[in-house]
């Protein structure tokens, strides 16, 4: 069975996925930081205020925070009282926005990496056009595709009928 852009995709993403955690897991890593620098920037009582009543507080879910001209958006965040404006300027120590930036930095190139290893990898799929050459040439792909091969598989019905109906309805009426 020859090898489809979308097949050669999907085990591409398939293939990814642990690199997917990772920007997950640094994903988590930077929100944790960035809650945990804003939070002392609230006055107690109104996080005492929060904890009681939440449904009279904004909550924001997208806030930036703050550093002199450093200013980074942070999205996901666990819930604590904000301000008036929807996405609210919080500023923090430099420290934290130093250890933001790095992380911020080390996900961007772990993304950048991940974009590139999906091109290789569809690329390098399409170059082997059929199953076979896959579990030949390129094992550890063949084992995110084996559901493409020609035994579990049927081949893809073309909507040829669907097609020529439609096509048909409308010249049949043009005349």
């Amino acid at each position: 069975m020859n090898i489809t852009k979308t097949m050669a995709e999907q085990a591409a993403i398939k293939m990814v996925e642990p690199i997917t955690k990772k920007i997950e897991e640094l994903r988590g890593q930077l929100n944790q930081i960035a809650y945990e620098a804003i939070i002392p920037t609230i006055p107690q009582d109104v996080l005492d205020c929060f904890k009681k009543c939440q449904s009279y507080f904004m909550a924001p879910y997208y806030v930036y925070v703050c550093h002199g001209n450093w200013k980074m958006l942070v999205q996901g965040l666990p819930l604590f009282p904000g301000t008036k404006s929807l996405y609210p300027d919080i500023q923090i120590g430099i420290e934290d926005m130093e250890r933001l930036r790095k992380l911020e930095t080390e996900i961007k190139e772990i993304k950048e990496e991940k974009e590139k290893t999906i091109q290789s990898i569809v690329a390098t799929l399409m170059s082997l056009r059929t199953i076979k050459r896959v579990k030949e040439g390129f094992p550890e792909a063949y084992k995110h595709m084996e559901e493409y091969s020609e035994e579990k598989c049927t081949a893809i019905a073309l909507p040829i009928k669907d097609i020529l109906f439609s096509l048909n309805k409308y010249a049949l009426t043009a005349n």
